[in-house]
């Protein structure tokens, strides 16, 4: 017999080592050219990218619904470029680099031939939840940097919400007609009803409202000075 030469396997289905042996012939269907008119599954690429269009559009929308507040906040496309730049008032120019969202998706091969209808949308679903999350996370991250930059950060030092508490809270907000006030849902529903035993007490409605005057006041008198110096 002559030298036994060892080598890799020509066959994209086989990566195990084999020994060529003079004389010795591979059987018909691990032969490589057997894999060469092996029927392949139609492609159709048009459709492949409408499918993702849709999958994108429907996370999207999910994602609005997961976390409300997202419908309410501006978006802005960047078409090129990795930083992004805007101007804050009392810092000048602010440059600020994207921050990436990701979200891990496990799909088995048995889920693949059901993996429609609802159960797409399912999968879809949970995709957009998790983003919604990664969204709000940084949202509110970001929300009490820049509170606490401008000087607007109140700590009630573990306090319960008082009148005067909530006069001194409304005193640090640089008050505009889009202002939104956000709380979690917990204190939000707490702050309501008390909100609706304070609205019964003149004295302290009195109080509020000549704020509120006087923070409409402020918010004029900043849109003429922008308006004078553009």
């Amino acid at each position: 017999m002559g030298k036994r030469q060892s080598s890799m396997s020509d066959s994209p289905c086989s990566r195990h080592l084999r020994l060529k042996v003079p004389g010795y012939r591979l059987p018909d269907h691990e032969r490589p050219e057997a894999y060469n008119h092996q029927q392949m599954l139609p492609d159709f690429p048009s459709l492949r990218e409408s499918l993702d269009d849709i999958a994108i559009l429907r996370i999207h929308a999910r994602t609005r619904e997961h976390w409300p507040l997202l419908k309410s906040i501006r978006g802005i496309t960047q078409h090129e470029g990795g930083d992004h730049s805007f101007h804050q008032e009392g810092f000048g120019t602010i440059v600020q680099a994207p921050e990436m969202h990701q979200t891990r998706v496990e799909i088995k091969l048995a889920e693949i031939p059901e993996l429609v209808g609802e159960k797409l949308f399912q999968k879809l679903d949970e995709i957009a939840a998790d983003m919604a999350r990664q969204a709000s996370a940084q949202f509110y991250s970001r929300l009490t940097e820049e509170s606490a930059k401008v000087g607007n950060a109140f700590n009630a030092g573990g306090k319960p919400l008082s009148q005067e508490l909530a006069l001194r809270m409304f005193e640090r907000v640089e008050w505009t007609p889009q202002s939104v006030f956000l709380a979690n849902p917990a204190m939000a529903e707490a702050m309501g009803k008390q909100w609706k035993e304070w609205e019964k007490d003149r004295a302290f409605m009195a109080k509020f409202n000549d704020l509120m005057v006087h923070k409409k006041e402020e918010w004029r008198d900043r849109e003429s000075n922008r308006k004078l110096v553009g």
